[in-house]
């Protein structure tokens, strides 16, 4: 008996020493063509080493290879070209993204067929590594070729599904964005985009297969498309737009490389009786005034303070329809019917300032004007108004204006600028007008005033650059309102003033990117940074802003990288895709004041997202609160890494800077 149980005890001992590791790869099954892009992205590929006497290993050497029929198409063809395994300890062994690609050796770009990934260690002693093969495993995988390969296509985010543009959008540039393709293609993606006009009667299907494009442009390397101006005409029509993705031969991509058709339209409100539009005419690029859009006319000031004058007024615009263009801005001075008061201009500098052009600057084309006022002194008064019922889609009604004045008095009698809102009674409505960019409180008459800010000098006369002006109509929706602008000279008749006004209903949203850097403007003061057991990473980031109101803050994630870590710390969690991502709730404060929820910028409108916004008119202290999903660990382990994110900063002049911060985490 006693025989018979060494034996077996001896049998069980051989039974675990001829135990050995074994050798677990991690690949896709069509993983992509270019080896050196296994490191990371969606063709990630790992090993790992565990198990028994993982000691065999021990200053050992590990080849890796692909082989096709049994010849080594990429990585090492012999022992000599192992590389050392650095295993030293039982502890399982991984090679994860960058590190398994590396012990390729090479980087390769493998043709569509059938292949098999090789693992071999070899015996080592003293760094010098022998042929004796002590563990080995391959696993089979397929590269395929484009027709067989199913990716990802583009999606279009916008213009979104059923998206109604009005005439206000058809002011600005229409921009077309989409996701971009998924797939092993690594070369740079060219976007083909389709727009066609779908006539009354067609389905979308018939508009693709049957009319001609009106827009068939390719765009290399971004999913981005911004079609030229007037292209979408003013005018209620439907449309169908889809993208193609394509490679450098101008072949599709992959077997799926179409986004989906998405249907957009545009509609332009019919006028209603005796009224104008809010967006009609309101850029002036018919090169007249157009009068079913605008009514004008001109008076004279009476008595010594213009605060509260309401003078009847000559309701006809000088000269008609504001023509002849440029016509003389001092002719006829003396006699108000012959004097010029409400003007066409072209490109050009002012005559007084020879640094103000008489038309704002624009991203589109943008020939004229309007220049409402003269310089002939004589207690002149002239008004442009329009009457229209407030559109939802209209509630933020912006222009701009530029004034030269002079600044003779006080400012109860010197030349100013009023812009009024009356309602269908004619009641004034107050406190809704905002006509200083630098402040965020109403503001509806600018006086010229040598002491202001607000005002720059030149050759004895005050002017204000192209500025952007707004009224908030939020509160006036599906109400008739009427919308008056007034310039008028001094109250002593001895002075005048007159302003010039562009881009009714679209602002500054036209304006170029300013070319000067404001990032000495925004100071990131201070950041923490902190994770939860959830796995949450709550990030909380101050800057200090002047001297400008800022409209507009946006944080986009554009990196997320960990450090290297073993298979035996990864945990999965529930909800993987939202690492890396914005969730929850994610706030701004201004001054200590309470906290205001960000939006989610996707395609949904919902979290998790790359990107979060706010819209504001601040400036001061800001302090960002960000909820960010990062991967989980096992007990007892840690995992670290960066994320990069870039916030984008836009100021009441439409100027945008941007600061990327990138910020460590360790996750436990």
């Amino acid at each position: 008996m006693k025989n018979y149980i060494l034996l077996v005890i001896s049998f069980y001992c051989l039974c675990l020493r001829a135990q050995t590791p074994s050798i677990t790869i991690n690949l896709p099954p069509n993983p992509n063509p270019d080896t050196s892009q296994w490191g990371s992205g969606s063709s990630i590929f790992n090993i790992l080493v565990a198990g028994n006497n993982m000691n065999l290993l021990f200053d050992s050497t590990v080849l890796v290879n692909i082989k096709s029929n049994g010849v080594v198409r990429c990585g090492g063809t012999s022992s000599s070209s192992a590389q050392s395994s650095n295993i030293s300890t039982i502890s399982p062994k991984s090679w994860i993204g960058t590190s398994a690609q590396a012990l390729l050796g090479q980087d390769c770009i493998l043709t569509p067929g059938s292949y098999e990934i090789c693992i071999q260690f070899y015996s080592g002693r003293n760094g010098v590594t022998s042929d004796k093969n002590l563990l080995e495993k391959c696993m089979p995988f397929t590269i395929l070729n484009k027709e067989q390969e199913v990716c990802s296509p583009p999606i279009n985010v916008n213009p979104a599904t059923n998206k109604i543009f009005v005439e206000k959008d058809l002011l600005s540039l229409i921009t077309f964005n989409w996701s971009p393709i998924i797939s092993s293609y690594r070369g740079i993606v060219t976007y083909r985009i389709f727009v066609w006009e779908i006539e009354e009667g067609e389905t979308y299907s018939q508009a693709i297969y049957s009319n001609l494009p009106i827009i068939q442009e390719d765009v290399k390397g971004q999913p981005k498309y911004i079609a030229k101006s007037g292209i979408i005409e003013k005018r209620n029509a439907k449309y169908v737009w889809r993208v193609i993705a394509l490679d450098s031969d101008g072949d599709p991509i992959c077997k799926k490389t179409q986004s989906e058709p998405t249907v957009f339209e545009v509609k332009i409100p019919e006028k209603q009786n005796n009224l104008n539009t809010p967006c009609g005419n309101g850029d002036f690029e018919s090169s007249i005034i157009d009068p079913t859009e605008w009514s004008g006319g001109y008076t004279q000031l009476s008595g010594g303070n213009n605060y509260t004058f309401s003078p009847p007024f000559n309701s006809i615009i000088k000269p008609a329809n504001g023509n002849p263009i440029d016509a003389t801005i001092n002719t006829g001075c003396g006699s108000q019917a012959a004097e010029n008061h409400q003007v066409i201009v072209s490109a050009g500098f002012d005559g007084n300032i020879p640094t103000l052009n008489r038309v704002p600057p624009s991203i589109i084309p943008n020939k004229y004007a309007l220049r409402l006022g003269n310089n002939c002194p004589g207690c002149g008064t002239e008004r442009m108004q329009k009457k229209f019922v407030v559109p939802a889609g209209t509630t933020d009604y912006k222009f701009m204006y530029a004034l030269v004045f002079e600044a003779p008095h006080t400012l109860t009698d010197n030349p100013s600028l009023w812009v009024r809102v009356y309602d269908s009674t004619n009641t004034l409505i107050t406190g809704i007008v905002y006509l200083d960019p630098f402040s965020s409180l109403p503001m509806d008459r600018a006086i010229s005033d040598l002491t202001n800010p607000y005002w720059k000098t030149y050759n004895g006369f005050l002017y204000r650059d192209w500025a952007c002006a707004r009224i908030d109509l939020s509160k006036l929706v599906g109400q008739t309102i009427t919308v008056e602008i007034l310039t008028n000279d001094c109250a002593h008749c001895g002075h005048w003033g007159y302003g010039y006004f562009d881009n009714f209903c679209v602002g500054c949203d036209n304006n170029p990117p300013n070319k000067e850097c404001c990032t000495e403007k925004i100071e990131a003061v201070k950041n923490t940074v902190n994770v939860s057991t959830l796995n949450i990473m709550t990030l909380t980031q101050d800057f200090s802003i002047s001297p400008k109101n800022i409209k507009k803050v946006t944080a986009e994630i554009i990196s997320f990288e960990e450090d290297l870590v073993t298979t035996s710390c990864m945990k999965c969690v529930t909800k993987e895709n939202w690492v890396g991502n914005f969730i929850g709730t994610n706030t701004e404060s201004w001054n200590s004041g309470t906290p205001m929820n960000g939006s989610p910028v996707n395609s949904d409108g919902y979290y998790p997202a790359k990107m979060v916004e706010w819209n504001c008119n601040k400036q001061g202290s800001l302090s960002l609160v960000f909820k960010i999903a990062v991967p989980g660990s096992e007990t007892g382990c840690t995992r670290k890494g960066k994320v990069g994110i870039r916030y984008t900063f836009t100021d009441i002049d439409c100027v945008s800077c941007e600061k990327i911060i990138y910020y460590n985490y360790t996750s436990k």
